[in-house]
């Protein structure tokens, strides 16, 4: 990193310096009442020159430097003494101080403006030296190129094109991150499909740590409600499960089709369900056990057909489901109907059976809104696929 300004600064501190220099030296030997040279012979000493003016600035009293109280005075100040500079200060009451002006000498209130206007145009006296038509010079920072050598065009042109790359990845990642948020938040709308620059993202996140990370926070804030409610104990306390995506996960089948990029085929994944072969969402599991143990009545909800009651208790006892009060699929005259209205539909039954939702788990937000809501509701993650 270089810096510009060095020059100037050191040229302005020398004029400055010797600037004061001279108006010291001019002013000590006139102060010759305060600062005598002639029996001493001692050398030139700024620091006295510096004391004889802040003296001089002392509308009454010749002040040069304190120190502590002596017990016998009550109100005493060091003061220098007049025929020595190296002299030991003395301590004098301040009312025994009232020395007038020396003769041949100006009063402090002719030196006290003189010396503000010194201070106010001292910056002057360095700026008359440059070429007045050059600008003062800004502070220049000069970042050090990689491994201390300046790359060449090529190299550089290459470098740039890779932080390009790297900066356009970088959005692209924010962006999905971005779009991800707002598919969980409910905010898209009804959407299709994943968008095509997202797919890479959508499949990192499903398969890297942060989906089960955030499968975990979800069971983890499940299980503490649930561990706060104080059931009835009359059996009709119900916690509400959906199945695919919140009980089953069928990531090896959207392994294959995209993660979502692909347009759903209903056919294909009827295929899928019909081998029951989907494994479990482990936190899911726990949080499963941990409600029914507690004393819940567990309802199974889910938006698979009827015709698939079969697969689908087999798929949930082989990885761990067990002991459910109630599976309920789409019957025949469910079909056509969107998800949110199918559920709503569910949901009132049980109310009007006398049970109380206290729960509800699902990974759409169809699984949670509409009507009968339970009393809390817990929503999963999937940026994977959308259902109204």
């Amino acid at each position: 990193m270089a810096v510009a300004i060095w020059p100037d600064l050191i040229g302005s501190l020398g004029c400055s310096v010797g600037f004061v220099a001279l108006v010291c030296r001019s002013w000590y030997r006139k102060a010759g009442w305060l600062c005598s040279l002639s029996e001493k012979k001692a050398i030139f000493s700024y620091k006295t020159c510096i004391r004889s003016i802040a003296a001089r600035a002392t509308p009454r009293f010749k002040l040069i430097w304190w120190r502590p109280f002596a017990p016998d005075s009550p109100t005493p100040i060091a003061f220098l003494a007049r025929h020595s500079i190296a002299a030991q200060p003395r301590v004098f009451p301040l009312s025994s101080i009232n020395y007038p002006h020396p003769p041949n000498n100006p009063p402090y209130s002719t030196m006290k403006p003189l010396l503000l206007l010194f201070l106010l145009f001292l910056p002057l006296f360095s700026i008359a030296s440059q070429d007045p038509h050059i600008l003062p010079r800004p502070l220049i920072l000069e970042l050090p190129s990689h491994g201390g050598t300046e790359p060449s065009i090529a190299g550089s042109a290459g470098g740039e094109a890779e932080e390009e790359g790297e900066e356009s990845a970088e959005l692209r990642r924010l962006r999905c991150s971005s779009w991800r948020f707002a598919a969980e938040a409910n905010n898209l709308g009804p959407w299709k499909t994943v968008p095509a620059d997202c797919a890479g993202y959508v499949r990192e996140f499903m398969t890297g740590r942060a989906y089960k990370s955030d499968l975990e926070i979800v069971a983890q804030s499940a299980a503490a409600y649930a561990r706060s409610v104080r059931l009835a104990g009359d059996g009709m306390d119900v916690w509400v499960f959906d199945v695919d995506e919140t009980l089953l996960s069928n990531l090896p089948y959207y392994a294959d089709h995209g993660y979502g990029h692909e347009l759903f085929d209903a056919h294909e994944f009827d295929k899928w369900v019909e081998k029951s072969i989907a494994p479990a969402i482990q936190s899911s599991l726990k949080l499963y056990e941990e409600v029914r143990a507690l004393g819940f009545k567990v309802f199974l909800l889910t938006g698979r057909s009827e015709g698939h009651r079969t697969f689908t208790v087999e798929n949930l006892k082989k990885v761990g489901f067990q002991d459910w009060d109630r599976l309920i699929l789409r019957g025949p005259d469910d079909r056509g109907k969107p998800a949110t209205m199918f559920k709503s539909e569910k949901r009132r039954e049980m109310e009007v059976d006398g049970y109380r939702i206290l729960g509800n788990s699902g990974d759409q937000w169809s699984d949670l809104l509409g009507s009968s809501l339970s009393n809390r509701s817990f929503k999963l993650p999937n940026p994977m696929y959308y259902i109204p």
